[in-house]
């Protein structure tokens, strides 16, 4: 039994009264008048499940959504969810429209909404086809996200009881202490079907989800899926329970999770009533949405391994020239692009668009390349990251042409090494991002024909063999400058950059080369151990940065897999399901170059 905490009254009522969800109904058409994703057609937002959605994209006007039906209808009201936290999507302003298929009318305009679910009256004649036509969406987002649209007639039938029996009346039942978000049922997270999921608002905590069998049950495993990216609605800090008597019992916790699948191991257990608590989630985001969720009785075997993920090559390389094109559309007149960073970093960003644009095809010779060549060489050398990214974008045009000008930059970047043997930006603090990159820059150097001395990859090489943590991993700043920086993979991924790249210039140090090869090791058994392509382990943050150092890893050491996942298939795949339809990743000009890097597999040359 499913104890629902949503308007699923209402919602049920609607569904009998107008009959969207009967198979009579399977003849009415649907269409809509944007770009929306291919996995949510139209007719989502009017099939009863409010966890298969229509999501459209906007560029001028935000378009509409509409039903046609066999014969003419006559409605009274609407009711419209976006079953989205923070109202992200949700239509704020829209009009209703009713007639025959090109000959509609608006009926009534709707504005200042800001309520979820909320029904709207109206009074209208019959007629096939009905249309919302969006004007404004809350938070003016830049897509319109609709989980249900229901029309009702204004039947009197009433709704059977809100709870919903599984198997007869001896399957488990399921309860919350956060109210669900847009009436996805608690018992979906548990169905098996990822899509299907459940989403809590947080309130003072994560909350936590019970499900109480009709009989004892035995079990010593737990595992969760989370939808999304970034660590969106991932539970960091969790104790699965169980009740006895009055009182819960805690099985096991977890006070560092940071991958959206966590799985958890406990002693053998035998109860009838179990609960998953959340205490803190990842990013303190404001909601927990698992997709799935199993107890398992594993009788002390490890957890299945994840299925193989797999990819088309084709839908690849369409992502590739879509995000190629989204980048081009976004050049400004003075060449750069749209970034928050591009004030501080004007040749950092220059030169990351180019880079990501040189290594998805454009020829050393096409214009547009040869254009960045002559912008950027104006910049002052002046910051790492910026510094380090020209290095690897000219480096890509030639391997010979340059050398002059990377030697340049070679030494500006070797002069700014820090005393540890890291970098900064360069003032300030050193920290492992820097000097990846520095390192990244100074490689691109030597191989447009720049000189680096020695003492440089050693000083460098040295604190990487002197300071990984006993698990393996690195964080973001050397831990004694730093209280509080947890280790992630996107740091990990760095340092095994950096080890290698410091033994492919001192390829006779044998006693580095043993030193880095256990290094080396360790970290790579963290990321593998950690490896997800939905975020970066250890953070909510630079996800897709993140996978672009697991693109150089798994190509800098020839790996197929990390861990137990073919790595690209993992991440291409991914990046494939979330990119925009306007090509980009997140209208982010950083996500969609790192996310083209990745894609193209840019570390495999020169790079």
């Amino acid at each position: 039994m499913i104890r629902a905490l949503s308007r699923m009254p209402l919602i049920i009522a609607a569904f009998w009264a107008v009959g969207i969800c009967s198979p009579s109904a399977q003849s009415q058409t649907y269409e809509a008048s944007s770009f929306q994703s291919e996995k949510f057609h139209p007719r989502s937002a009017f099939d009863g499940d409010m966890g298969s959605r229509w999501s459209a994209d906007f560029k001028s006007k935000d378009g509409w959504i509409q039903v046609t039906y066999p014969k003419k209808r006559k409605f009274k009201s609407v009711t419209i969810s976006s079953g989205i936290r923070e109202l992200r999507g949700a239509p704020k302003t829209f009009t209703i429209f009713s007639g025959e298929p090109g000959k509609l009318k608006a009926i009534k305009t709707i504005t200042g909404n800001m309520e979820d679910g909320k029904t709207f009256k109206f009074s209208s004649k019959p007629a096939r086809t009905w249309r919302i036509e969006i004007a404004e969406r809350i938070n003016d987002r830049w897509s319109c996200t609709i989980s249900e649209i229901v029309f009702h007639d204004g039947g009197k039938k009433k709704p059977e009881d809100s709870t919903e029996k599984s198997g007869g009346g001896s399957g488990p039942t399921y309860s919350a202490w956060t109210k669900s978000r847009g009436g996805n049922s608690i018992g979906k997270a548990f169905d098996g079907d990822e899509k299907t999921h459940f989403e809590a608002n947080k309130k003072g905590d994560g909350g936590w989800i019970e499900i109480e069998y009709s009989e004892e049950q035995t079990f010593d495993a737990l595992m969760m899926r989370h939808l999304g990216e970034t660590g969106r609605g991932v539970p960091q800090e969790f104790s699965v329970q169980i009740k006895k008597g009055r009182r819960w019992k805690n099985l096991a916790s977890t006070k560092a999770n940071f991958t959206n699948q966590p799985k958890i191991k406990f002693k053998p257990t035998t109860a009838k009533t179990w609960r998953i608590q959340v205490n803190k989630l990842v990013n303190d985001r404001s909601y927990w949405s698992p997709g799935e969720i199993r107890f398992l009785n594993l009788g002390g075997a490890d957890f299945l391994p994840e299925p193989i993920a797999k990819y088309d090559q084709e839908k690849v390389n369409k992502a590739i020239d879509d995000g190629m094109e989204w980048l081009k559309k976004k050049q400004k007149p003075d060449g750069n692009f749209p970034s928050k960073s591009a004030k501080e970093f004007p040749m950092g960003v220059m030169s990351l668009g180019a880079l990501a644009l040189r290594k998805s095809g454009l020829e050393r010779d096409d214009p547009m390349i040869q254009d960045f060549v002559k912008r950027i060489a104006k910049f002052k050398l002046e910051k790492t990251y910026s510094v380090a990214l020209y290095a690897m974008f000219l480096r890509s045009v030639s391997k010979t042409k340059y050398t002059d000008k990377l030697q340049t930059m070679a030494d500006w970047l070797a002069a700014k090494q820090g005393p540890e043997g890291l970098w900064g930006y360069p003032t300030g603090r050193v920290d492992l991002s820097n000097a990846q990159y520095a390192l990244l820059g100074l490689k691109a150097c030597v191989q447009g024909g720049a000189k680096v001395d020695k003492k440089v990859w050693k000083k460098a090489w040295d604190w990487f063999l002197k300071n990984p943590e006993k698990t393996g991993g690195f964080h973001y700043v050397p831990k004694k400058k730093v209280k509080v920086d947890p280790i992630t993979g996107s740091m990990t991924a760095a340092a095994l950059a950096c080890l290698k790249i410091c033994g492919q210039h001192l390829p006779k140090d044998r006693g580095r080369l043993k030193a880095s090869e256990k290094v080396s090791a360790q970290a790579l058994k963290w990321l593998g151990d950690r490896f997800v392509a939905e975020m970066n382990p250890g953070s909510g943050r630079s996800h897709y940065y993140y996978l672009y150092g697991v693109e150089r890893v798994g190509s800098y050491y020839r790996l197929r897999r990390l861990g137990n996942k073919p790595w690209y298939a993992t991440g291409a795949k991914h990046l494939v399901e979330f990119q925009f339809s306007n090509g980009s990743w997140h209208n982010n000009f950083e996500d969609t170059c790192f996310a083209l890097l990745f894609l193209n597999r840019a570390s495999t040359t020169g790079g």
